[in-house]
Order: structure tokens, then sequence, then C-alpha cells
């Protein structure tokens, strides 16, 4: 018996939330924000959207890939950013299929409602961090800061995609009890960027793995001061 295989596309919707700001302002930027594994695009509008609407556009995308996860009574229906094994090739092929996607739905928020393409700030928080800092790899140019929240920069795969020195101004917020992603592994990583020349600003919040009003209101004072300084 002969066997063939081949490859087919298979498309699915995705949500997207785009909130414009309450009063015009200055800045005319935009916060694309990146949920953790099996969310979706609620969580960080329920916990972002007021400290970070002021003056710019938040753009909060659901994940591609469908995730099955259960909260403890029933299955629910979450989603990924990306794939991933322990395979590095396949983690960055995975992520970067969802990166040149939400690239495009990035550069049509920003033609449509007439935002400068430089002031685009990535915040991920958990797997949505792992993204955001794969994003600004591939094209640094194009982001005016990266907001990491309990996660990690896989610093590991950095040296032979960009230069450190040429990347926007990072900001790594981790949570001191953090026990789903250690906070000394977020800070071995912001270290070792910071080494090569990275600009990194790591702060530690005596917080879990969950998103919390002081890290919230970090990112708030982050994105600020970015945006006040163009």
């Amino acid at each position: 018996m002969r066997e063939k295989t081949w490859t087919s596309e298979f498309a699915i919707e995705v949500g997207m939330r785009l909130i414009r700001p309450e009063r015009a302002g200055p800045a005319r930027s935009l916060a694309v924000l990146l949920h953790g594994m099996g969310q979706d695009g609620s969580l960080l509008a329920s916990k972002l959207s007021d400290a970070l609407g002021g003056s710019r556009h938040l753009l909060i995308p659901d994940g591609p890939l469908p995730f099955e996860r259960s909260d403890g009574e029933q299955r629910l229906i979450g989603h990924a950013w990306y794939l991933y094994t322990g395979d590095q090739e396949a983690f960055l092929a995975s992520a970067g299929r969802t990166a040149a996607w939400l690239e495009r739905e990035i550069d049509a928020v920003v033609a449509a409602e007439g935002l400068e393409a430089g002031r685009v700030h990535l915040v991920g928080y958990s797997q949505g961090g792992y993204l955001a800092g794969i994003m600004l790899l591939d094209r640094p140019r194009r982001y005016a800061s990266l907001v990491s929240i309990c996660s990690r920069l896989k610093h590991e795969v950095w040296p032979d995609r960009a230069d450190p020195a040429g990347l926007p101004p990072i900001a790594v917020l981790h949570g001191e009890k953090d026990r789903f992603l250690p906070i000394e592994r977020a800070r071995e990583s912001a270290e070792a960027l910071a080494a090569m020349g990275a600009r990194i600003d790591f702060r530690a919040f005596p917080s879990g793995h969950g998103l919390s009003p002081e890290q919230a209101a970090a990112t708030a004072e982050i994105l600020d001061r970015i945006d006040a300084a163009f």
C-alpha cells in the first residue's frame, strides 16, 4: 500500500476587541494586550482597560488556537497563542505563524484608526508575554515598548534573532509568589538580556501568577512615560 500525505489550511474565526480612548490625546498610540494560555481577551479587558485606556487605543485579541480547559465543574474552550511540546524550533515556527497573523491585524487597526505606526506597545501576560517577546525580536523597530507580566523572555533564542541594544524599552513585572513560573527564571532571563545591552526594567511584586492591580498600575505608568517622551 502506498501512502500519500499533505497539508491543508483550516481557518477559524478569532475574537478581537478594540477599545477607543474616552478622551482625545496627543499620544495616538496603540497597546496590544495578549492574554495567558487557555484564557481570552475578556480577562485583560477587565483588568487593564481602565488603567491603560486614557488617550491610547487598546487592541485585545483572542488567541487563534482553541484550547480546551476545565474550571473544575465543566469543560470550556479557551485560547492559546502557540503550540509547545519542548521542541524549540517547532515552538518558534508556531509562534511565528501567530505573530505574522497578529501583525497584519495590528497594521489594519493602525491604518483604520489613524494611529502612529511606530507607537505600538506590546503587553503580554503569561503565555502572551512569550509571544510578545518573539514579536519584538522579529520586528523591533515597529514597537515602542514591551511589558511582560508573569512571563519570561526567552533570552536563549535572542542572540541569533536581534541586536538587544537596538530594542525598545522592556519591562518585566513578576510576582514573588508565582508558583507557575518562579520569579528566579524571569529574573535570570531579564539579567541575561540586560547583559547583552537591552534596556530592562525588572520589577517584583508581592503576588502570585495572577495579574495584580499593582502590576496594572505599573504598566500604565510605563506606557504613559514612554508615550510622553515621543
